[in-house]
C-alpha cells in the first residue's frame, strides 16, 4: 500500500519546509545553514582512527582516535585543530657549542606530543630527519644528528606533531667539523728507560689549531711522561722499568667548539742495565 500523501506549509520556523512526501520522495525547498548549540554539554562529532579517514570535503570535523585530536579538511587534506608546537631553544651535548652527525642535542619548547618527528633544513632546503627521536616531555625532545650532515653551517631544527602541525627554529643547529688526527693511530715509537722521550701528537680541525690534547680520563702515559695540552708533545724522563713494557693510550683532542676525536697511541720502554735496582744480600 502506497504511503499517504502529506504536505505542510511549514516544520518548523526558518527549519524545513517540505513541498511533497510521497512512496520513495522528499523534496527539501529550505535548510537552515546554521547550527547552534547553546547546551552546556558536550556535541559529539564522528571519530575514528586516521586509517578510517574518508574523501573529506573541504569543512568537515572528525575526531582523530590514532592522534587523539579534532581535525578538519582543508585545502591541505586532514589537519589537525591544535595549537602548533613552538621550539624555543637547542641545548648541544655537554659544553659544546657546535654539532656533529651522530651527537644528541636536546630541543626546549612547548607542545610537543608522543610520536614528533624531528628534521634539520640546510640553507639550502635539504632536509634531514633525525634517526632517533625521545620525547621527555610536552617541553623536550633529544634528537640525535642525522647522517649526511657534513657541511658546516646553520640548520634549521623543524618539530612536527603527528597531527602534521610544526614549528621550527631558524639557524637553530650549527654543524662544524671534528677535530681530525694526522698521527696514525698504533706506537708512536720506542726509548729507552732514562732517555728523554720526544713525542708529538697533531690534530687540526678545519685547517685550525687544535685548542687541546689530554688523556683519556683513565688512561696513564708511561711513568716519568706527559703531554702538553697545547702543542701535544710528549716528553719527559721515562722512569725504570724492569723488563721492555708497551703502555697503550688514549689521547683526545678537543677544538674551539669543545668537540672532541679520540685516537688510541702507544709508546713502549725499553729495559735499561744502567737504570736496573741490584739488590743486597
Amino acid at each position: 500500500m502506497p504511503l499517504t500523501r502529506l504536505k505542510l506549509s511549514a516544520f518548523a520556523d526558518g527549519g524545513i519546509s517540505t513541498a511533497k512526501l510521497a512512496d520513495d520522495a522528499v523534496t527539501t525547498a529550505k535548510l537552515a545553514p546554521n547550527i547552534t548549540d547553546s547546551g552546556t554539554g558536550h556535541t559529539q562529532v564522528a571519530r575514528g582512527t586516521t586509517a578510517q579517514r574518508t574523501s573529506g570535503v573541504t569543512g568537515m570535523l572528525r575526531y582523530n582516535t590514532t592522534v587523539d585530536v579534532l581535525e578538519q579538511y582543508s585545502s591541505s587534506g586532514w589537519v589537525g585543530i591544535e595549537p602548533a608546537p613552538i621550539v624555543s631553544s637547542i641545548a648541544y651535548p655537554s659544553s659544546q657549542t657546535a654539532a656533529s652527525a651522530g651527537d644528541v642535542i636536546t630541543i626546549t619548547g612547548t607542545g610537543f606530543k608522543s610520536g614528533a618527528t624531528v628534521k634539520f633544513i640546510s640553507g639550502g632546503g635539504t632536509n634531514y630527519v633525525s634517526p632517533t627521536v625521545t620525547r621527555t616531555n610536552a617541553t623536550t625532545l633529544t634528537a640525535v644528528i642525522a647522517s649526511g650532515m657534513s657541511a658546516e653551517g646553520a640548520y634549521d631544527v623543524n618539530v612536527a606533531n603527528p597531527s602534521g602541525l610544526a614549528a621550527s627554529l631558524e639557524g637553530g643547529v650549527t654543524i662544524d667539523g671534528l677535530p681530525v688526527f694526522s698521527t696514525a693511530s698504533g706506537s708512536l715509537g720506542t726509548m729507552d728507560a732514562g732517555s728523554i722521550a720526544n713525542f708529538t701528537i697533531a690534530a687540526t680541525e678545519d685547517g685550525s689549531a687544535i685548542a687541546s690534547f689530554a688523556l683519556k680520563t683513565g688512561n696513564a702515559l708511561p711513568p716519568g711522561l706527559s703531554i702538553n695540552a697545547t702543542t701535544g708533545v710528549i716528553s719527559g724522563a721515562a722512569s725504570a722499568v724492569s723488563s721492555q713494557t708497551t703502555t697503550t693510550f688514549i689521547i683526545v683532542a678537543t677544538d674551539a667548539e669543545n668537540q672532541t676525536s679520540e685516537r688510541s697511541f702507544s709508546i713502549t720502554v725499553n729495559y735499561a742495565i744502567g737504570h736496573s735496582i741490584i739488590l743486597g744480600d
